[in-house]
């Protein structure tokens, strides 16, 4: 019985210690406009942040302009942020080509990423270059930007 009891009081103190789940919301996004992706490397990993406008509509009213997000039922606030940022394990490259020679290419590497990491920043970066919208599903860190969980294809 004692071992019992000892387990139970175990679980009863570091219960408080669990953090508990952030509750993902999604977020409708249309590329271009005056969205800008910025990439800050750091080692094999990369920080993903997107810059964006606020709609002046929900998401399920009118899809956001290039450049706009809004939460499906209502536009964003005063108060939240224009920023959304990931990190993923992958290291992102670009290559610049001159006027005339070609399209410039863009894509992700790395010896040591997981498989879902090198899928979301491909993600992004076709998004990108598409001009398309995509939607995140994303919590505020109340830390000035969003905090992109997982990203879907289309509007």
């Amino acid at each position: 019985m004692k071992p019992i009891l000892a387990f139970a009081l175990l679980v009863f103190l570091l219960a408080p210690l669990a953090a508990p789940a952030q509750t993902l919301y999604p977020m409708t996004c249309g590329v271009g406009g005056g969205m800008r992706m910025i990439l800050s490397p750091n080692g094999d990993k990369t920080t993903i942040q997107l810059r964006f406008r606020k709609a002046r509509q929900a998401a399920r009213v009118v899809r956001p302009a290039p450049g706009e997000c809004a939460w499906w039922d209502r536009p964003l606030n005063a108060r939240e942020p224009t920023l959304m940022a990931i990190e993923v394990k992958a290291e992102l490259w670009t290559e610049f080509r001159t006027v005339g020679s070609g399209p410039a290419s863009a894509g992700v590497v790395s010896k040591r990423s997981n498989l879902s990491d090198q899928r979301t920043a491909n993600f992004l970066l076709d998004a990108v270059r598409r001009g398309s919208c995509f939607v995140v599903n994303t919590f505020n860190t109340n830390r000035g930007y969003f905090e992109i969980v997982a990203i879907t294809e289309g509007c």
